[in-house]
């Protein structure tokens, strides 16, 4: 009886030491994933920092735009434009874009960006790019068919751009009535044309084919 009961009293002992070192180490690693959770947070914090701060050197796009009753295309001029690095978000009515080129004789890419709110609305899903080396078109589908007064939203138009913004719809306006009422074929005769657009775009021909071709619809 005696020796049961010395027995019972050891286990109990060996018990309790393991549940004490099992505590520890449940309180080791809780305190091990906490600060792998801080470091982390701290990491994705400096680099939200850093994506704003590129942010704020990147240069903004110079940009042409067109349009029609279906589509809205941007036609964007840099030199050496490097593909791999184009990142584009739409959204119903805002269009993000953020890319790098690297000058001839340059080592170091230059940062480019566009964020513009829409006019109107369009849709994310069938919105497109294409790009060559010098040039980029993006193409956004409308919502629904109608002529935009404006590429932007009225209320986000800064003033002091009043004349550049002007200038870059002019584009719409010189193309006379002929273009204004281009929007009036086929959806699928349209995205044609805007194909042949981008080939004529990636064949270096931006200056006199895109202006020509991109909107010159049935």
């Amino acid at each position: 009886a005696v020796a049961k009961k010395a027995a019972a009293k050891e286990a109990a002992a060996l018990g309790q030491r393991a549940g004490t070192r099992d505590a520890s180490q449940e309180v080791v690693q809780g305190a091990a994933q906490h600060a792998v959770a801080a470091v982390e947070a701290k990491a994705a914090a400096k680099l939200g920092a850093l994506a704003s701060e590129a942010d704020g050197m990147a240069a903004t796009a110079p940009f042409e735009w067109r349009q029609n009753l279906q589509f809205v295309a941007l036609i964007i001029q840099v030199p050496s434009i490097i593909q791999e690095s184009i990142e584009r978000h739409v959204s119903t009515q805002r269009l993000q874009l953020r890319f790098r080129s690297r000058p001839e004789g340059s080592s170091a890419d230059v940062q480019h960006q566009l964020t513009l709110n829409l006019a109107g609305d369009v849709l994310p899903d069938l919105s497109r790019h294409d790009a060559a080396d010098n040039n980029m078109m993006v193409v956004l589908q409308k919502a629904s068919e109608g002529e935009w007064s404006s590429l932007e939203a009225v209320d986000e138009v800064d003033s002091t751009k009043t004349g550049e913004f002007a200038s870059r719809e002019s584009l719409y306006v010189a193309g006379g009535e002929d273009v204004a009422k281009s929007g009036t074929g086929s959806g699928e005769s349209n995205r044609c044309k805007i194909d042949d657009g981008v080939q004529s775009a990636k064949a270096g021909n931006a200056d006199a084919d895109l202006q020509n071709l991109l909107f010159e619809l049935d």
